[in-house]
């Protein structure tokens, strides 16, 4: 488990978007992801949303529509209204469970869940090197600017109020 010092809706709202990649993980995600496109599905309280990665323009268009694999190139989170996120891709599962301590104070849970092989050597350390990329960006660059440094701010009193945009 991971302790936050922030609002539960702070944590949740890392996960809605990715137009921050190109500033927050400017050294990992954004190299792989295309930064501030993403599609957002309503489905009631819930949300699906798909992230692409950088190589779907650059591969697909040098193949015959007949031969694509969207599935390969984006990721499908699903948002489970109020506090659990799972992050699909064709090699993993990523799970995460938000749950509100108190108004100022969060716990999240991550696990991952490999779709591999992990017999196969390369399928394990491909799986470690996944947990490990997802784990450390979430809770070293996600959770400290947008939970527990937008907590304190927030707290603080020096914004009367906040409008989020549509998808937040």
């Amino acid at each position: 488990p991971i302790p936050l010092d922030g609002n539960w809706k702070l944590v949740l709202e890392t996960f809605l978007e990715s137009y921050h990649f190109n500033y927050a993980h400017r050294d990992n995600l954004a190299q792989y992801y295309n930064g501030n496109v993403n599609t957002v599905d309503m489905l009631g309280r819930h949300l699906r949303t798909a992230t692409s990665l950088r190589t779907i323009g650059p591969e697909l268009t040098k193949k015959p529509v007949e031969e694509w694999v969207p599935e390969n190139y984006i990721h499908v989170k699903y948002v489970l209204f109020p506090g659990t996120v799972m992050i699909n891709t064709p090699q993993v599962l990523e799970f995460f469970q938000i749950v509100p301590v108190s108004v100022d104070k969060t716990i999240v849970r991550h696990a991952s869940y490999s779709r591999m092989d992990l017999k196969d050597p390369a399928n394990a350390a491909m799986f470690e090197r996944i947990w490990e990329s997802a784990h450390t960006v979430v809770q070293k660059q996600d959770f400290p600017y947008g939970v527990t440094t937008a907590h304190a701010g927030l707290k603080s009193g020096g914004l009367p109020k906040i409008l989020f945009g549509r998808n937040e």
